[in-house]
């Protein structure tokens, strides 16, 4: 199987719109998107092509293509409203944010038996946390260490 990238999604988009693929906004898209996850993007043009709303020119806007500015609102609202619920929505590279590794360390530091591996958090899972806890990936370890350390002042305290 072919692993997708954002240019052939690109490719894709202009294709069912029946465009010629521009370098340019191909580049556009990039620019503006590679910050998100392919699969949600995918979600975002598809939500973006089922849209009816009518345009200033009578037509939906669906039937228009997207700018990558318009996926990328789509893609943030859908963060926030997952968020605002409290719905994890795992990618498609792992089973519910976890992943199977077969060479590494585990978290106290062992070998991981290659015959049998073991499960790591996926990356979709932990962006889901830093959005939940309005912090950036980068803090958001330092965030989750004070959470722990709060817990723990607690029941001392209990």
């Amino acid at each position: 199987m072919q692993q997708q990238t954002l240019e052939s999604l690109y490719r894709s988009a202009c294709s069912s719109y029946s465009r010629v693929p521009n370098p340019d906004q191909c580049f556009a898209w990039e620019s503006v998107l590679s910050k998100f996850r392919l699969d949600e993007i995918g979600r975002a043009l598809v939500e973006w092509q089922a849209d009816v709303t009518e345009e200033y020119d009578g037509r939906p806007r669906g039937k228009t293509f997207p700018s990558p500015a318009d996926l990328a609102v789509i893609v943030v609202r859908n963060k926030r409203i997952n968020t605002a619920q409290r719905q994890f929505t795992p990618c498609n590279s792992c089973d519910a944010g976890w992943i199977r590794v077969f060479q590494g360390t585990t978290v106290a530091g062992k070998q991981i038996d290659a015959k049998v591996g073991a499960l790591r958090r996926c990356e979709c899972w932990w962006e889901y946390l830093a959005e939940y806890y309005g912090v950036p990936r980068s803090e958001l370890a330092a965030k989750l260490a004070k959470l722990k350390r709060d817990r723990e002042k607690r029941k001392r305290a209990a």
